[in-house]
């Protein structure tokens, strides 16, 4: 847990750390600077929502999962203005199988070609296929 009033997480600060695998970042963070997590074991993350701007590959190289974000995703975007999932790779890269999670259920997917927003009905589904996956199938109540 990163304690005490962070604002700024600067450049290259956590690089390479290989036994750095979760993060708590603290409500008033306001910015993630450039390649701040590079190559780091994150496996995920929530973003709060203090989070106004992002460094480029801040977290490329992480065995990233699942990003949740707890503010728009308006908060992903770059200097020159591409649309959120072109950004989310500036930042994250590449991490096929890992999601991102925004609020009302906006959700981005990544595979080998990119970042793509899902529908609200496939995210959904897939999820309860996830969650089988791990909890068994539900069963009904009797």
């Amino acid at each position: 847990m990163l304690r005490g009033e962070i604002q700024e997480i600067g450049p290259l600060a956590f690089r390479c750390c290989t036994v750095l695998s979760r993060v708590d970042l603290p409500e008033g963070l306001e910015s993630i600077d450039w390649g701040a997590f590079t190559s780091c074991a994150i496996s995920e993350i929530t973003i709060p929502e203090s989070v106004v701007w992002f460094g480029k590959e801040a977290f490329i190289g992480c065995p990233l999962r699942t990003i949740t974000f707890c503010s728009s995703p308006d908060v992903i975007r770059s200097s020159r203005g591409k649309r959120v999932a072109g950004s989310l790779e500036d930042v994250f890269g590449r991490i096929p199988g890992c999601i991102a999670i925004f609020p009302q259920d906006i959700v981005y997917q990544c595979d080998e070609n990119g970042w793509t927003r899902q529908r609200q009905g496939q995210w959904h589904e897939r999820l309860r296929v996830w969650l089988e996956g791990w909890f068994g199938a539900a069963r009904p109540q009797e």
